[in-house]
């Protein structure tokens, strides 16, 4: 007696990556608040947090204070929070902005570094380094195939085919 052979689906992906993107998006949210809170009113001394705010690199040039940069810091967080949220819940979009959004920061970063330096503040530089690699493991991370793997994929359900009987 013949038994036609076992129909193998496709494992399902594992959402890993997409809750540790989540997290690390969440951390680099919480970093940014955190200096930015720290520097609200430009009249911290501690200048390694100072140079670690998102848009303080550009602040001088645009308003002359820090509100600019405080204004960004905020900005960035919250729209960093929601994102890492809704990544959390795997949809599609949050992922593509996240990309776009953790891009921009990283650009950022790495401007302000090499502003930094060029401008003689190498002995700062610590800071705007780490808050650069968090920001950039969280976006290679969610730009990984694995992540997009995890993500909620809208999909036909199709029919098993037709085991042919011999």
């Amino acid at each position: 007696m013949y038994y036609p052979p076992q129909q193998q689906f496709p494992a399902k992906p594992s959402n890993a990556m997409a809750y540790a993107s989540a997290i690390l998006f969440g951390m680099c949210s919480v970093l940014t608040l955190v200096v930015a809170l720290i520097s609200w009113d430009g009249r911290t001394r501690n200048v390694n947090v100072l140079v670690s705010v998102p848009g303080m690199a550009l602040s001088e040039d645009i308003t002359g204070n820090v509100d600019f940069a405080i204004t960004v810091s905020m900005i960035i967080m919250g729209v960093t929070a929601l994102l890492a949220l809704l990544l959390a819940f795997r949809l599609w979009l949050a992922r593509v902005l996240l990309g776009i959004v953790g891009g921009i920061v990283v650009l950022y970063f790495v401007y302000a570094l090499i502003k930094l330096v060029a401008d003689g503040g190498g002995d700062y530089a610590a800071p705007l380094v780490l808050s650069l690699l968090l920001w950039l493991v969280a976006e290679v991370m969610t730009l990984l195939p694995l992540t997009k793997q995890a993500m909620r994929q809208p999909g036909v359900a199709q029919a098993p085919a037709p085991y042919p009987y011999y």
